[in-house]
């Protein structure tokens, strides 16, 4: 079947121009289980086993939870929709990359990727105003009743942490649950404790700091040059001390931003939008070294000394304060977990190695196994009630200390892949024993 659709776009030198793009929909799509006798019996590409439930991923499961999807000991008998694996190209390269590579390709973990878009039975189109994330949200929710439907029988669970999609999904029938809900059905300590934290449920306490602009806010007063646009550089010495490179009046300009509030949980990297305060507020950079001793590592509610006062000077330097968050960078970081200090045992602060990088609070069961050990962390949310962002634990280098740990951990933290070669590569070298011969000696 052939189905085509056009639509017109404005090129770089403001021409428009009409793209009309053709798409041949098939009928003979295999859905990839073994044991399913409606498909081609000589199709090779079937991975699904029948004694285990067929998990349909949502874009944001994979997105936000490809910790704890590439874990060796993670989900199994997978189905990656070719809407899925487009969007998440084209959100993150990195996460792509580890789904192709650490999921797809490895034949134990029984992924198969369908491609709903090119089949006659799952293929969508867009419905008058509706978004393109709308449109993708419908055809994973199309594609997961096909399978059901397809799989009589066979149990198939959509997992989206979507509440939107989920809702739609359990009003068309379908068997849809949150990812965490799933995984802590499993009773794996290991996968609970690589899952991301989620915002719902979370403790609302009184506000620490000042709610973030909207992206449109921030868009419209960067367009009016009220706030300014930069990349937030931390003092490496003190932690509460950070600096953002700008332009303003059509110069460059450094910006000082000192205290936990102004800074509004910026964190080293951010792209951030920063108003510039009055000539009377400027100060300049503290001299003040800001320890970070295990005993100084306090709960959540830790109150955080306030330098903005420390070098306060008529002859300032321009000086801000955070109104929002233009980009987040975060990355995973290495460091080490502390003894909890809250009645909450499974509630621990992570020092990154790092000193320009916050603490984070992280939950895990594993907490004394890993008191000692240099592990990674990621970054999940930090919201305007607590002192000090949260995250999840991602995996253990090893006993600090320890020669190939640390040099690890100083690797890791470089972004210099460290891993073994793998066996397509292993498979070059001569087999062993093996020694120079006159031949290679000559050219």
């Amino acid at each position: 079947m052939l189905f085509s659709k056009s639509f017109y776009k404005a090129t770089r030198r403001g021409n428009v121009v009409k793209v009309v793009r053709e798409v041949y929909l098939r009928d003979d799509i295999c859905c990839g289980f073994v044991s399913c006798k409606k498909c081609d019996p000589n199709e090779n590409t079937k991975v699904l086993k029948g004694n285990e439930p067929i998990l349909v991923l949502d874009t944001n499961v994979i997105l936000h939870q490809i910790d704890m999807l590439v874990n060796p000991a993670s989900l199994r008998n997978i189905v990656v929709l070719q809407t899925v694996l487009e969007e998440v190209k084209n959100q993150s390269r990195l996460t792509y990359k580890r789904l192709r590579e650490e999921i797809i390709s490895k034949p134990e973990r029984n992924a198969y990727v369908f491609m709903n878009n090119l089949s006659r039975d799952t293929h969508v189109e867009r419905e008058g105003s509706e978004t393109p994330n709308d449109l993708n949200d419908r055809a994973i929710r199309v594609a997961a009743e096909w399978f059901m439907d397809h799989l009589k029988g066979s149990k198939v669970i959509l997992l989206t942490n979507d509440k939107d999609n989920l809702n739609k999904a359990v009003a068309m029938g379908l068997n849809a649950q949150t990812v965490h809900k799933y995984v802590k059905q499993l009773g794996n300590p290991v996968l609970t404790d690589l899952l991301r934290n989620s915002t719902e449920n979370s403790k609302k306490g009184e506000a620490i700091f000042p709610e973030h602009l909207s992206v449109q806010e921030l868009e419209n007063k960067i367009h009016k040059q009220e706030l300014y646009e930069g990349r937030l550089r931390m003092n490496a010495s003190n932690y509460l001390e950070a600096t953002v490179k700008c332009t303003v009046n059509g110069q460059e300009t450094e910006i000082l931003i000192q205290g936990s509030e102004n800074l509004n949980r910026g964190v080293e990297g951010d792209f951030v939008a920063v108003e510039l305060l009055p000539k009377s507020e400027w100060r300049l950079p503290s001299v003040l070294l800001m320890p970070l001793s295990e005993q100084q590592i306090g709960a959540e509610n830790e109150t955080v000394p306030d330098i903005s006062n420390t070098a306060k000077n008529k002859e300032g330097i321009p000086t801000g304060r955070i109104a929002g968050i233009v980009k987040r960078t975060w990355k995973p970081q290495c460091g080490s977990l502390v003894t909890p200090l809250t009645d909450d045992t499974n509630l621990f602060t992570f020092i990154p190695s790092d000193r320009r990088f916050p603490r984070i609070l992280i939950k895990t069961k594993q907490g004394k196994e890993l008191l000692g050990k240099r592990i990674i962390v990621a970054f999940d949310k930090w919201e305007r009630h607590s002192m000090f962002p949260f995250g999840h634990f991602v995996k253990s280098l090893g006993d600090i200390g320890n020669k190939d740990t640390e040099s690890a951990a100083i690797l890791y933290s470089h972004n210099i892949l460290y891993h073994g070669f793998s066996n397509e590569v292993l498979k070059c070298l001569p087999v062993m024993p093996w020694t120079i011969t006159k031949e290679d000696m000559i050219g």
